[in-house]
């Protein structure tokens, strides 16, 4: 689902559910301004929240985190579900890290210049997937954090090896269903695809041509025990099953190959920064948020107005152009938030929100069945059907004819049984 790249706050966004990774969040956040991550929501599981929260404090005062106090056991998978029914109208792209991961661009190009090289061409196209690549302890059995991570651990595992696995970048409007953190199911007829360019998920052979991440999962023993002993925000079960035998057994396999390339990465980065006009050596996404406060402001709402300027400008509705059901539903959304944010009036924000959903209107009375646009769409009922605007009367109505064609389709094609049944559901609540 392609979308108009300026209805957005940010391009890409990291989530992540962390836990007693204080030692080590800083390296972790700076590199990725550097490697051009716009924005992180960062979900605090630890069991002394303060250690984190001043740690992240002048990165919450420049506007780069969003952190949120997310108690419990084994909370990953929620937070993650969470950050995208919060923010999926605020992000471009995100990605789910944990703390010990470091996307890391074959080239001197930002995350995102090789994410849209890959991605742009492919309007189904809803998430990438980037190979880890494991490193080990370098042979050190002590902690030292008088040096950062990438420094540290400078020897990884082959590729060729048989744990093929890594995370996804992926437009977060196209999710219907978190499986796990590698991996989501699409709306119908979307798709995964590589860094190659082509459909497909974690599959032999493990490819590092354009993008990996670096996955620094054991570092040294005295930090491996230590992690065992904190226990883990993903495993269900309430057992990590990296025990300290495990790391005795396999970390020696992960030690094969020297690799120091990230560091060679995060030089090129830092001094592209430093050549930058008035950069003043900051990270570039550090210094253009300061911009983006200001500017973000003024450019949504004009953002928002081009793309619903074709309602405006037609007598009718009824001659509206379709297939943009994803930026009318995002335009919705950014109207909301200029209220929100303090930046419109409340009835200027109100009218902006009333036009969008006339675009969304006039999308489906025009709509040739984009699935997955539709799909989207029904996501949000909930909060839209909350709204008293005259044309959410008119969006319940053609939903009732529309609904049953999407439910014939999944029957059809003996697709999303699941999907089905809720839509049923749907269809006999908007009829009541």
């Amino acid at each position: 689902m392609t979308s108009d790249k300026d209805l957005f706050k940010y391009e890409l966004a990291i989530v992540s559910a962390l836990k007693f990774e204080a030692p080590y969040v800083k390296e972790w956040i700076d590199y990725h301004l550097l490697a051009g991550v716009d924005h992180f929501y960062i979900y605090n599981n630890d069991d002394d929240v303060t250690i984190l929260e001043k740690i992240l404090q002048p990165y919450i005062e420049k506007g780069l985190v969003n952190l949120v106090a997310f108690p419990g056991k084994r909370p990953q998978m929620a937070a993650f579900q969470d950050a995208v029914h919060k923010y999926k109208f605020e992000c471009r792209y995100m990605t789910f890290l944990d703390g010990d991961e470091f996307i890391y661009p074959l080239s001197n190009k930002s995350i995102m210049e090789v994410v849209n090289e890959i991605m742009d061409k492919k309007p189904l196209a809803g998430s990438l997937s980037i190979y880890w690549q494991f490193f080990g302890s370098s042979g050190q059995e002590k902690a030292d954090f008088n040096r950062g991570v990438l420094e540290r651990f400078l020897y990884r595992a082959s590729n060729e090896r048989d744990d093929e696995c890594g995370k996804i970048i992926v437009d977060p409007r196209s999710i219907k269903e978190f499986i796990t953190p590698h991996y989501v199911i699409h709306f119908d007829g979307m798709y995964t695809m590589n860094e190659l360019g082509e459909p497909g998920g974690f599959e032999k052979p493990v490819t590092a041509e354009k993008i990996v991440i670096n996955h620094y999962h054991f570092k040294s023993r005295e930090e491996y025990a230590n992690k065992q002993r904190r226990g883990s925000a993903y495993q269900l079960d309430g057992k990590d099953f990296h025990t300290l035998e495990h790391y005795d057994e396999i970390e020696k396999n992960y030690n094969e190959v020297y690799d120091e390339g990230i560091l060679h990465y995060k030089k090129s980065r830092q001094d592209l920064i430093n050549k930058d006009m008035g950069g003043g050596g900051q990270p570039l996404s550090q210094r253009n948020q300061r911009r983006f406060i200001s500017l973000i402001r003024i450019l949504s709402p004009i953002a928002v107005f081009a793309n619903l300027s074709p309602t405006m400008l037609l007598n009718g509705i009824k001659n509206f152009s379709k297939n943009n059901l994803v930026d009318f539903l995002t335009c919705w959304s950014v109207s909301k938030s200029l209220y929100a944010d303090g930046f419109l009036p409340e009835e200027d924000s109100k009218s902006l929100e009333e036009l969008s959903l006339q675009c969304v209107y006039g999308s489906l009375l025009n709509s040739n069945f984009d699935l997955p646009q539709i799909e989207l769409l029904i996501e949000e009922l909930p909060e839209i059907f909350n709204l008293e605007y005259p044309i959410v009367t008119k969006i319940k109505e053609i939903l009732t004819k529309i609904i049953p064609e999407l439910m014939w389709f999944k029957r059809m094609n003996m697709i999303d049984w699941t999907g089905y049944k809720n839509l049923n559901y749907i269809l006999r609540m908007l009829k009541t």
